[in-house]
This record gives C-alpha cells, structure tokens and sequence, in this order.
C-alpha cells in the first residue's frame, strides 16, 4: 500500500513546498496538479492494474462488491427513471 500512495503524496508535499519555499512561480501548483491528475495518476493505476495476478482478484469479497456495485449503478437509474423520459435520443411514437 505505501508503494502506491508513496508517490502521490510525494508529488504534493513536492508542490506544497515548492510553493512555500517560492521556487516556483505562483501559478505552478495548476501545472503540477495537471501533470499529476492527467499522467502520473493513470500511469500509476495502469502499472498496479498490469501486474496484478490472479490469486489477487480471485477473492469473493472483491467480485461481490464489485458485482454488487456495478449492479447498483445499473439498475438505480432504470428503476427511478423508469417511465419519466427515454434513454435515448429518438423520440417516442407513443
């Protein structure tokens, strides 16, 4: 667990004290918050996600929550929109 969150929190104590210390400008915590967000969080769930194995997703309680959860996101929408507006863009010849 410290693997992966390592780097993410070094990344914002590295912007928390470039800032403090005035070693960058004032606008560079929205760059590093960019960089942050938009390449070094995916390539960091992309290489935690390519060297899992198999014994670690092989677990119930993972596969019902995540079944449970995706269930959830599905069905909720469809059972409280059900009848008040269509899913898609055509319109109804009702």
């Amino acid at each position: 667990m410290v693997n992966i969150l390592a780097p993410i929190f070094a990344l914002i104590a590295l912007a928390y004290g470039s800032r403090k210390l005035g070693v960058l400008g004032p606008n560079a915590y929205l760059e590093l918050n960019r960089f942050v967000a938009s390449l070094a969080l995916p390539a960091l769930i992309f290489d935690n996600v390519a060297h899992v194995t198999e014994a670690q997703l092989n677990q119930s309680g993972f596969v019902a929550s995540f079944g449970i959860g995706a269930l959830a996101v599905f069905a909720l929408p469809l059972i409280f929109a059900r009848g008040q507006r269509a899913f898609s863009d055509r319109r109804s010849t009702d």
